[in-house]
């Protein structure tokens, strides 16, 4: 008796418990993806850490230092040797309107444009010239 007794105090106990299902824990990658550096991969398949490199340096914004991106793509992997950019400052020695900045990569070029206020990339083919057109400097560490 004594247990039954105990059986139905627990069942009562129980019955008043209600487990509702949690939701989902939302996977990390959807809300801040990962990205990855594929050394072997094409120029479209390191797009996304190539962007993502510029954007966590701050290019498109205001006061963005190109050796800073540069310095994080060197940190990613991409070899400087394959960098070439437009002039950060114009003939007159004004800020320019926007720079472009190139790696070459397995026969392509990952391209960025920016200016203080926002921020393009794209995966291209080269030019006969290269990956960018008219005056190019070559990637340095320096204070751009």
């Amino acid at each position: 008796m004594r247990s039954m007794a105990l059986v139905l105090v627990v069942s009562a106990g129980l019955t008043g418990c209600t487990i509702y299902p949690q939701a989902a824990p939302v996977p990390l990658a959807s809300i801040e993806p990962e990205f990855s550096f594929f050394p072997a991969g094409s120029a479209s398949q390191n797009l996304a850490i190539f962007q993502n490199a510029l954007e966590v340096t701050g290019a498109g914004k205001p006061g963005h230092a190109l050796s800073a991106s540069i310095a994080l793509l060197v940190e990613t992997g991409f070899d400087i040797e394959d960098m070439t950019h437009t002039p950060v400052n114009s003939k007159i020695g004004e800020p320019a309107n926007s720079v472009s900045l190139a790696v070459a990569f397995k026969d392509e070029c990952l391209i960025a444009q920016f200016s203080s206020s926002w921020l393009t990339t794209a995966v291209t083919e080269p030019t006969v010239s290269g990956c960018l057109i008219g005056d190019v400097e070559n990637a340095s560490l320096e204070n751009n």
